[in-house]
């Protein structure tokens, strides 16, 4: 753009796009308006560029107005076509124009003026005539920035988004530098980082491209122990940001008594020093605002976590200090402008029109969707969570009186959205009842409930509860001048894990010299001489020795002592004040034996109090206190409490990404836990067994636990148990943009109903707003669509396996299996996965032809092998010559007394030569955290190398979108793990070919697509849990022996057509092999392919002087040349159709005997000819109705089978 280009912006002071300017799309979407902003984003001006002649003052001003200059509150506002340029002045909430003039009438007073006003505005930080001049601009209401229109909230986005060189990555920058200057002077900080690191870090399988540009401007290489530092002082910067953002909002919304602004102000001025302020005290002013904000808001939410660690550098110093010693770190004061920016930043926004949900939502719309999966965040579809809650019955008068829980919280979405309706349905009772009543019982009683483990996910959570919660807080503290929340019902706490069993290895239940029993609570925080441990009354002892009746009111006097001993703590008075013990009781309970009370929990308080001592002499902090509480309290709310809705998204993590210790855990204290499983199912088990007696749950999770094997127990422990009222598989339709992949949701109530008859719906399509749809037609039974298929399924249907049938389709397969001698494992020796390598790219992927000849390998070792993507319907496409596609495989094993054994690399020098290269990789090949080395195998060899595979066998892809089954007569083929190979017992190895025409029929297809999951656009799956039920129906009737004759004959003429097919493919490839032998001559013809082509049509052009032929293949490529009619058509039989691509080689071997050519020609019609009639198609067709025929289906059961596999 000229303007920019012209060196105006420059000479205003402005640098560069992304940090003082931006460009918008102008209201046309035709250009690009210009914004230009001050350091602390405030618009300074927009510019809006109109071609020549084309601008209308009122009208585009107006849009101008509009659009940028008023809701953003900037300074000016400009308007040019290039000959022309206009400049208006805001006033409040008022304009006034002024200039207008002609470009080449312009003097040198007005570009004076202009560059006055268009300059750009410096406001020195550590100034305070300035920063109080600032402040007080901002403080008028029509300068504010209003966030509820789009384009404030935008603004509001791109100010403080995570990209490099924005005011929060500097604050990350900032941070990052300050973590590296303490982590050596913070017992603190060292502790926690280290407890965060080994707890919590898990390197993301993607980094952002946005963190990889932050780290590197900072010279920071993206290693693992880079980015958990990275990841660590983010989470960090995030939650003290998002604290001045609460901080902020609760005082635009005018809560009683939370003063920010003023809070600023009082502290910038009282730490200057005539009219310095130091960077320092804008760390100082914070810190402090976050400690004033914890005794006026919610405690929890303010509290000292792991995350506010950088607290520590600011404990010992005074605001004024860095004015009088020079000394004072850097660092420091590096943190403390970075502060400065983002509060001078943030100090023009308004959030007082969009407190509650619209605040929510601004808020999850803030962290960037890269951002969120990196740091391990389970994205959830709004409309997801509306279903379930709807599904579950959690809406109006419903909410009362019951408790629900998300054990997979993350960052409260599905929190929010349960708050929201427990707030609506409270409105009804607001009058009589007061909203601080309502708030006390939603959070004191644990109305609302979430758990997570990982401590970030669980402040933002807590962060978005309150945001939603501020309108009605402000309620209760209009009614209460001293309400106060001192926690949110969110805990960190791993919800797999029940503390109050001996089998998690963290708590034993022992017995004091008085006979009292307590559990002992192994915290996992580490402390001098062990981890920390720490005592909690028994619950059957509190009920015992107390006149507390019931969890709920031991979970209340819990949390009294907890307030009672952690003010004790904040204060450093390690004795447990008696009075104030009582003061708290009363707080969260009635009518009860005070002194039995004090006297019960008192030696509990002070054993805290001692536990928290020890905390703040080992971390030099007491900010692990919070994580303390939450593990006494979440282990209450998980272990003795019951919920009437259980909710979430539970993460999906495999097995194999676990902790060894975690996996054991889980294989012996979930029954459900079954093979490589993944998180969701033990989450499942868990859930349900949460739920009070007519209790009732919603999942959103992946659908492989219900066709995958180790689904099978958890499976069985829903439908023996519980009664599922809806399941919705949405497989692979990708309908949730950035949600778990293949989705599912389940809808289960706890109470068993006999007879229970449950909603199935498959999507087929995706369909925006999805779940409204489904609603729709979900009460019509059997109905179905191009997008959704809806099914009434008896719940006892599926005790056996969980196959979700239409009426007519359960008839056929019930036909099917009644009819069938035997499944396929029944007959089979085998059926396996191919080869697993370890290292693809060594053993498999480069091993061409071309590449053995040129590296000399030993034969003995090289087998061909074949990928899912090599096996086809009866037969294989495969070359040798393509690497990664068509390859070989170094196989170091031979066989000796019928078994393979790995051979001596020594013995052949070639292979060892090429694989000692990468020696070091191989050996360090893991598999279930093993090395190979660690199992006992030598480096060479292969994880899994299946030699029992080289035998007769039938093999598919792994994957397919029907049935594509194989026979490998020889037994020299190996196959990949993209393969599975079935060997069928000895007994029944004269039914291979039989066989093969089985599982290649329409009635096995139809039967392997009811039982197999699609994945990835109509693909199927064809593991061995998958082939091992396909229904076999052997011959037991001489009829019976007929028919399965003439399947055999037919598969065998299909065989022998796919050869010829292949040769025809593969001309003159196998044709020319036995003239080669006899030794007969050949000319090589060369040509290098100068463009692509899906198919070559070349043809014959006789040459002017007569002399021979050229074969034209296209109009950039060379002809080719030959001497002879009969090679020149030779040649264009071998081309013709063939696809070649850009600057592919190819050579063809030419007969010099013309009569050779015309034999192999006369060949090659004559083996086209025997392709014709009948083909592999109509071969097929026969086949199909034979095996319909030994199955005995009729026209009907045909009809159900032939429209499934039109549809699938």
């Amino acid at each position: 753009m000229a303007f920019v280009k012209s060196g105006i912006l420059e000479v205003l002071g402005y640098e560069k796009e992304f940090k003082d300017i931006r460009f918008e799309k102008s209201v046309r979407g035709k250009r690009s308006d210009l914004l230009a902003f001050d350091d602390y984003q405030n618009v300074v001006f927009v510019v809006e560029f109109k071609r020549p002649n084309e601008i209308n003052v009122e009208r585009d001003f107006a849009q101008l107005w509009e659009r940028y200059v008023k809701p953003l509150k900037a300074r000016y506002g400009l308007l040019t076509d290039g000959l022309e340029l206009l400049i208006y002045e805001r006033i409040n909430s008022n304009w006034e124009r002024k200039l207008h003039v002609t470009l080449d009438d312009v003097t040198l007073s007005q570009c004076e003026e202009v560059y006055e006003w268009l300059k750009k505005p410096s406001i020195e930080r550590t100034r305070i005539e300035e920063v109080l001049g600032y402040f007080e601009r901002f403080d008028k209401p029509e300068e504010k920035v209003n966030l509820s229109t789009e384009i404030a909230q935008e603004y509001f986005f791109e100010s403080f988004e995570l990209k490099e060189g924005s005011i929060f990555s500097i604050l990350v920058q900032k941070t990052i530098g300050l973590f590296d200057f303490e982590l050596e002077r913070s017992k603190f900080l060292k502790s926690a980082y280290n407890f965060w690191k080994v707890s919590y870090a898990k390197k993301p399988e993607k980094v952002p491209e946005n963190w990889r540009k932050i780290m590197d401007s900072i010279g920071l290489e993206a290693s693992e122990e880079n980015l958990f530092k990275f990841m660590f002082c983010l989470e960090s910067a995030y939650s003290l940001f998002t604290r001045l953002i609460l901080a902020k909002a609760c005082e635009d919304y005018k809560l009683p008594y939370i003063e920010f602004s003023r809070f600023i102000k009082t502290e910038i001025e009282r730490a200057s020093y005539r009219g310095d302020i130091t960077l320092l005290a804008w760390a100082i002013t914070t810190k402090n605002l976050i400690e004033s904000m914890k005794q006026k808001l919610v405690k929890s939410v303010f509290e000292g976590d792991i995350f506010y660690w950088w607290e520590d550098s600011y404990k010992e110093i005074s605001a004024g200090d860095a004015l009088f010693s020079p000394r004072y770190e850097k660092q420091k004061g590096y943190f403390g402008e970075a502060l400065a920016e983002i509060i001078l930043t943030l100090y023009k926004f308004d959030f007082s029109e969009i407190i509650g949900d619209p605040l929510g939502t601004l808020y999850q719309r803030y962290f960037d969707k890269e951002t969120r999966k990196a740091l391990g965040e389970f994205y959830t579809p709004q409309e997801v969570v509306t279903y379930i809650l709807d599904a579950v019955g959690y809406e109006g008068r419903n909410v009362f009186g019951k408790r629900l829980l998300d054990p997979a919280c993350g960052s409260g979405t599905f929190l929010v959205e349960v708050l929201r309706r427990y707030l609506k349905a409270s409105e009804q009772i607001a009058d009589e009842k007061g909203w601080s009543e309502i708030l006390k019982e939603l959070c004191n009683e644990y109305c609302i409930v979430g758990f997570d483990i990982h401590p970030f996910a669980t402040f933002m959570a807590q962060m978005q509860f309150m945001l939603v919660l501020i309108p009605k807080y402000k309620k209760a503290m209009e009614e209460d001048p001293h309400f106060v929340l001192n926690r949110l019902p969110i805990f960190r706490t791993d919800s797999l894990v029940n503390e109050t069993k001996g089998e998690a290895r963290k708590v034993t239940i022992e017995e004091s010299a008085k006979g009292i029993h307590f559990i002992a609570i192994d915290t996992g925080l580490p402390v001098e001489g062990g981890d920390l441990k720490i005592k909690m009354p028994y619950f059957k002892e509190v009920i015992a020795k107390t006149d507390l009746p019931n969890v709920e009111e031991y979970f209340a006097a819990l949390q009294a002592v907890f307030d009672t001993v952690k003010e004790a703590a904040w204060q450093e008075k390690y004795k447990v004040d008696t009075k104030e013990l009582e003061r708290n009781f009363k707080r969260y309970l009635k009518d009860r034996d005070w002194n039995g009370l004090v006297s019960f929990f008192t030696p509990y308080a002070k054993h805290f109090l001692q536990k928290f001592k020890e905390l703040k002499d080992t971390f030099g902090d007491g900010k692990l206190i919070k994580s303390l509480e939450d593990i006494i309290l979440a282990a209450i709310l998980k272990n003795y409490v019951q919920y009437d809705f259980v909710v979430g998204n539970p993460p999906y993590v495999r097995v194999q990404s676990l902790p060894t210790e975690m996996n054991d855990y889980l294989r012996k204290n979930y029954k459900t836990v079954l093979g490589k499983f993944d998180l969701a199912v033990p989450f499942m088990e868990r859930g349900i067994n949460w739920l009070s007696q007519q209790g009732e749950f919603g999942f959103i999770t992946s659908n492989k636990f219900i066709h995958s094997h180790y689904g099978n127990r958890v499976r069985d422990f829903i439908c023996n148990n519980h009664s599922i009222l809806t399941l919705i598989d949405f497989g692979d339709t990708g309908v949730f943009k950035d949600a778990t992949n293949y989705p599912s949701v389940i809808i289960v109530k706890n109470k068993f109903e006999p007879g229970n008859t449950l909603k199935f719906i498959n999507v087929l399509k995706p369909k925006d707003e999805i779940l409204d749809y489904i609603g729709i037609y979900i009460s019509k039974e059997g109905y179905r669509n191009d997008y959704i298929e809806i099914l009434d399924i008896k719940q006892e249907r599926l005790k056996d396996s969980w196959e979700f049938l239409s009426a007519p389709e359960q008839k056929v397969v019930g036909k099917i299996r009644k009819d069938s001698t035997s499944n396929l494992v029944d007959i089979s020796k085998r059926i396996n996965e191919g080869i697993v390598t370890g290292n693809n790219d060594v053993f498999i992927n480069p091993i061409t032809k071309k590449f053995i000849k040129e590296h000399s390998l030993e034969e003995e070792l090289i087998y061909p092998i074949l990928r899912g993507r090599n096996v086809e319907k009866w037969g294989f496409i495969w070359t040798g010559d393509t690497s990664k596609v068509d390859t070989f495989i170094i196989y170091p094993y031979k066989k000796e007394n019928n078994s393979f054994e790995v051979v001596e690399l020594d013995e052949y020098p070639n292979v060892l030569r090429y694989l000692e290269q990468y020696k070091d990789i191989l050996k360090n090949r893991k598999s279930w955290r093993m090395t190979i080395s660690e199992t006992g195998k030598r480096w060479y060899e292969l994880w899994h190398p299946n030699p029992q595979m080289l035998e007769e066998k039938i093999i598919t892809p792994d994957i397919s979108t029907g049935n594509k089954f194989s026979l490998d007569k020889s037994g020299s083929w190996l196959c990949m793990d993209t393969c599975f190979v079935i060997i069928l017992e000895n007994e029944y190895k004269k039914y291979y070919p039989f066989i093969l025409g089985l599982l290649n029929s329409k009635l096995t297809e139809f039967y392997h697509k009811q039982i197999s999951p699609s994945v990835s656009g109509d693909y199927y799956r064809y593991k061995k849990q998958y082939l091992e039920p396909l229904p076999i129906k052997l011959p037991q009737t001489p009829e019976e022996q007929k028919l399965a004759d003439e399947i055999t004959n037919k598969v065998e003429r299909i065989l022998d057509l796919v050869k010829l097919e292949q040769k025809i493919e593969n001309f003159p490839e196998d044709c020319i092999q036995d003239y080669r032998s006899r030794g007969e001559e050949f000319d090589s013809k060369s040509v290098t392919f100068k463009s692509n082509h899906k198919t070559l049509e070349p043809f014959v052009e006789k040459t002017v002087e007569g002399g021979g032929y050229n074969i034209v293949i296209g109009k950039k490529e060379t002809a080719i040349f030959v001497d002879s009619k009969p090679k020149a058509d030779y040649v264009v039989a071998a081309l013709k159709g063939k696809r070649a691509k850009k600057d592919e080689k190819l050579q063809l071997l030419v007969p010099k005997n013309d009569a050779i050519i015309e034999a192999i020609l006369k060949e090659l019609e004559e083996d086209k000819a025997q392709t014709k009639s009948p083909s592999v198609t109509e071969l097929e067709a026969e086949i199909n109705e034979l095996v319909y025929k030994l199955y005995g289906l009729n026209d009907e059961d045909i009809k159900v089978i032939e429209e499934f596999l039109e549809r699938f």
